[in-house]
Parts: structure tokens; C-alpha cells; sequence
């Protein structure tokens, strides 16, 4: 059985103020014509379709118009879980119903995971649909008393579900696995939760034929190959500048598992560009995303126009001789406040400016409080 694995499409993401919904509305046409070109008839989405829990209507829009175009035109099966930056509500409105088209879209937990059962030449392959969730809901799902950390979780819930030994199994899922290497990470993933650890072990998953992992956006394998992240359709940041974005195909055979990378082409690259002013200014036009460091030890005047002049979608503009004195600054900051959590930090103020430490109360208020606003920095605002 062949399929795409892809995830972190993020719909409605804007860098720097700059709306990218044109250029994810490119790959993604894109990446169903491929399909339709390779005849793969199926795609596992793993989560974060969209940027922010309440998508913006061109959010919506597009996301429409490449389903229409991959199910009723293509004829292509799309199996969709909810990431973190998903509202799962949402994403599942009348998913009942849709199911009947070809797309499957589960975003809520339930005591019994969601699959669903295809079959090829070889047998049956089995999709199971396991949704972003926080600890606390698989308690509230298994009726378990004690509180959970994410990695106890994933363990807890894979336990009630046990693998048909004569079938293979495919499991969707949207989170931090670590595995025995250091994990390629960005700046633009939405950490999955605040004041604790959010690492889940790859061995709690290493018993299905193949794990379609969403959440970090570098293409890459947690442990061994067939535990994988696909990454993001589009580079999300400057930290992605030397990522190559695509998605993965996925050969499901009897007693195999080939996976290739295929490279999605942006309607605009984000890279970076460095030099002094008269050298940028010196390169040829281009329409792509570029962030900008200056190696000129003085300050010029309207710099960014004139890089735009260039550069008409340059997204930022920084003198080198500031980052490295940022950085410097950065690095007197003592080891310990550094590896704190936002919450540890705050309650470490706290304690030094009222002489008491916070209540449990304050300490639940705060971590639902930094959610809130990490969410809305790293979310649309159609406005």
C-alpha cells in the first residue's frame, strides 16, 4: 500500500505581518497534482492544518478548495488528524458526513481509537487516528485518577490498544517524540505545553509498521525510519531557511517499508542574505522571502527600502554588529534561567517580590495564561 504522509500545513500563517496563504494554497495544489501524477490514492494528514484554533476565512477557503480538488477531482482518500494548533472542534465539524466523500477528519480522543481498515494485495493495513491531546484528557477518557505526564499518557492509552498481529498498523499522531538522537527543531513549533515536560518516548510507538508524526517542521526519523516527521509544506521561519519542505511517500509492503522524500517547489523561498549593503543591493532581483543581516558597521538611512527595492518581499532587516551583541547579552544570563520553564521563571519573581511562593491556583491560572498568549503570537490575526 502506497501513501503521502505530510502534516503542519498551517494555514493562515503570517511571518513578519506578511500573509503566506497564497503560497500554501501553491504547494498544496501542488502537492495533490503530484499525487495524482505518482497514483497514490491516499494522504494522511498529522496535524496542524491550520495556524490558529479559529481559522481566518481565507484560512478555510483554501483549505476547501484543495480537498475539492483532491477528492472530487483526483479521487484521492484523506485521512486528517488535529494538531496543537488546531481547534479540534472545529476541524471536526460534520466529519460524520464527510466521511462518506473520502475524508476522514478525527480531532477528539475517545476511549476506543478512531482507525480505519484498507486493504491492498498483501492484506489489511489498519490507520489509527490519535489526535493532539494534553494528559489530562486521556485521564478524564481511561477514568484513571492519576494525573499524567505526555510521555505517561501515550503509554496509558497504547496500552488499551492492542495490535492485530496479522494486519499492519499505521498511527497518526501529533507530538514530541524523542527518540535516541537530538531532534531538528524551529522556532515557529508552538511548544505543546508550559511549566513541564512534553517529550514522548519513541518506544511507546515502535510496535506499529510505520508512525506519520506531525509537530516538528524538518523532515526527519525519530529513532528509526519508519518513526518519521514528515515536516511543514513551507519554510516558517529563518530557522527553517535550510530545510527542505516537502512530503513523504510511504510503500507499505508485506515485510517492507520504503519512504522517499519528495522536495515541494515554493511559489517563494525563504532564505537568508548577508553582505554589506552595496553587495545586496547588487544581487539580482528576486521575489523571495529574504531576512537580511547587513555587515556595514554604520547606520544607513532607509536601508530597508532600498533593499526592497531589490528584495520586494524582504521580511526583516538586521545589522549583524547588533546580533552579535544581542547574542552577547544573551549569554550572561545565567544556565539555570535559561533551561526554566516561563512559569518557573515568573514564580522565582514572585517569590523575591511578596516573600511567599505562588499558590496551586495561581500556578494553573499562569500556565493557562502563557498558553493563551503563545497561541495568539504565533496565530493569524485577519486583521
Amino acid at each position: 500500500m502506497k501513501f503521502v504522509h505530510t502534516a503542519d500545513w498551517h494555514l493562515g500563517k503570517m511571518i513578519h505581518g506578511h500573509s503566506l496563504i497564497e503560497d500554501q494554497r501553491y504547494v498544496l495544489m501542488q502537492l495533490f497534482d503530484k499525487m495524482h501524477d505518482l497514483q497514490i490514492p491516499l494522504c494522511i494528514v498529522a496535524g496542524d492544518v491550520y495556524d490558529r484554533s479559529i481559522p481566518s476565512v481565507e484560512a478555510v477557503k483554501v483549505l476547501n478548495e484543495v480537498l475539492e480538488k483532491a477528492i472530487l477531482e483526483y479521487k484521492i482518500q484523506v485521512i486528517m488528524i488535529s494538531g496543537n494548533h488546531d481547534g479540534g472542534e472545529r476541524l471536526n465539524f460534520a466529519s460524520s458526513l464527510l466521511n462518506e466523500n473520502q475524508l476522514t477528519i478525527e480531532s477528539v480522543i475517545r476511549p476506543t481509537m478512531s482507525h480505519i481498515e484498507l486493504h491492498d494485495h498483501d492484506g489489511t493495513v489498519v490507520f489509527h487516528c490519535l489526535p493532539y491531546f494534553k494528559p489530562a484528557t486521556i485521564q478524564y477518557v481511561l477514568q484513571h485518577t492519576e494525573p499524567y505526564s505526555f510521555d505517561e499518557a501515550m503509554a496509558a492509552y497504547l496500552a488499551v490498544h492492542p495490535l492485530d498481529p496479522n494486519k499492519r498498523h499505521v498511527l497518526i499522531t501529533h507530538h514530541f517524540l524523542a527518540g535516541t538522537s537530538p531532534s531538528i527543531e524551529s522556532d515557529s513549533e508552538l511548544p505543546l505545553s508550559v511549566g513541564g515536560t512534553y517529550h514522548v518516548s519513541s518506544e511507546h510507538v515502535a510496535h506499529f509498521d510505520y508512525v506519520a508524526l506531525g509537530h516538528l517542521h524538518a523532515p526527519q526519523s525519530i529513532s528509526k525510519p519508519t518513526i518519521r516527521y514528515s515536516g511543514s509544506i513551507l519554510k516558517y521561519s529563518e530557522t527553517e531557511a535550510f530545510h527542505s519542505k516537502g512530503f513523504s511517500v510511504v510503500e507499505l509492503l508485506k515485510d517492507e517499508v520504503k519512504i522517499e522524500h519528495i522536495e515541494l517547489k515554493p511559489l517563494r523561498d525563504l532564505r537568508i542574505v548577508q553582505g554589506t549593503l552595496k553587495t545586496i543591493l547588487s544581487f539580482p532581483p528576486s521575489s523571495d522571502y529574504v531576512m537580511v543581516y547587513c555587515e556595514d558597521e554604520t547606520v544607513v538611512m532607509n536601508a530597508m527600502d532600498l533593499v526592497r527595492q531589490v528584495f520586494p518581499n524582504a521580511l526583516k532587516f538586521a545589522y549583524t554588529k547588533d546580533v552579535k551583541r544581542i547574542a552577547k547579552q544573551a549569554s550572561s544570563l545565567s544556565d539555570e534561567t535559561l533551561t526554566q520553564s516561563e512559569v518557573e521563571v515568573f514564580e522565582r519573581f514572585f517569590s523575591d517580590m511578596v516573600s511567599k511562593p505562588l499558590s496551586v491556583n495561581q500556578k494553573e491560572l499562569l500556565s493557562t495564561i502563557i498558553e493563551e498568549a503563545r497561541g495568539m503570537n504565533n496565530e493569524t490575526d485577519p486583521t
